[in-house]
């Protein structure tokens, strides 16, 4: 069993950007310190600095994107995923959360046979934005949205999820 250790990251990656966003990410995370990301979490700050850095660093573009719907450096990859899902998950629930939302919203779209939502999920201006200031506010949704009601825009205004009720994530309703 392999286990992350974040001082000691030298886990082959297939890649040179695979192996720049998990560097990248360990040093976004050991640069705030254990201290800071204990107490965002205790007192349920918004991640908003992480979700700037994804954006800066186009992570969820780079790492949610099949090869040929996004930039060269665009490949969605499981082993990927979950390798970046574990880094996440060290540093805090919050951070995983955002991935695992974006994975799970993300994979039916790549696996359906509509060409037409999959060039409109590529598209490097809307992935490119995940994480951007119109995600910035936790009330609203990955296209910048508010949610209102039982009608929520997920990472697509064509594709809509349906609930009885809207539930934030824990930085958002933990007050």
């Amino acid at each position: 069993m392999i286990l992350l250790h974040p001082r000691h990251l030298d886990r082959h990656y297939p890649d040179e950007r695979s192996g720049e966003v998990m560097r990248r990410t360990v040093e976004f995370f050991e640069a705030k310190g254990l201290q800071k990301v204990k107490e965002d979490d205790r007192a349920a700050v918004w991640y908003r600095d992480f979700l700037e850095f994804a954006r800066q660093e186009r992570l969820f573009a780079t790492m949610c994107t099949p090869a040929g719907y996004g930039a060269s450096d665009c490949r969605w990859d499981t082993w990927r995923i979950c390798e970046f899902a574990e880094i996440l998950g060290f540093y805090g629930l919050p951070y995983w959360y955002t991935w695992q939302v974006s994975v799970l919203g993300l994979g039916p779209i790549w696996m359906s046979h509509n060409e037409a939502v999959k060039q409109e999920a590529g598209r490097p201006s809307l992935l490119n934005r995940l994480g951007s200031a119109a995600l910035l506010h936790p009330k609203r949704t990955a296209t910048g949205s508010l949610t209102s009601g039982a009608d929520t825009t997920t990472v697509l205004p064509s594709i809509r999820a349906w609930a009885s009720t809207n539930t934030l994530s824990r930085p958002a309703i933990w007050k």
